[in-house]
């Protein structure tokens, strides 16, 4: 898979993640559990790749240290803005 279809792929998917993100933290509004909701996160979003009929094989773990990197940059924002 090279870059831009990873890019794109994974900027459809920001608001999703962002919603997903936020919906995590009203849940579980517990201090030093990142790393459970980043699990999470990652469940739900290899659940939707396992049943869709549009992905190969190998694409969601292809795309996952990207989306892992973009968590930890909005989580850093919302931290750091209050949010």
């Amino acid at each position: 898979m090279n870059f831009l279809t990873i890019a794109k792929t994974v900027m459809s998917l920001l608001p999703l993640i962002i919603q997903t993100i936020n919906e995590l933290e009203k849940a579980f509004p517990v201090s030093g559990a990142g790393a459970q909701k980043l699990d999470v996160l990652k469940t739900v979003l290899k659940g939707a790749d396992e049943i869709a009929e549009d992905t190969k094989d190998g694409t969601f773990d292809q795309m996952w240290p990207a989306i892992v990197k973009i968590v930890t940059a909005l989580v850093s924002l919302k931290k750091q803005t209050g949010q």
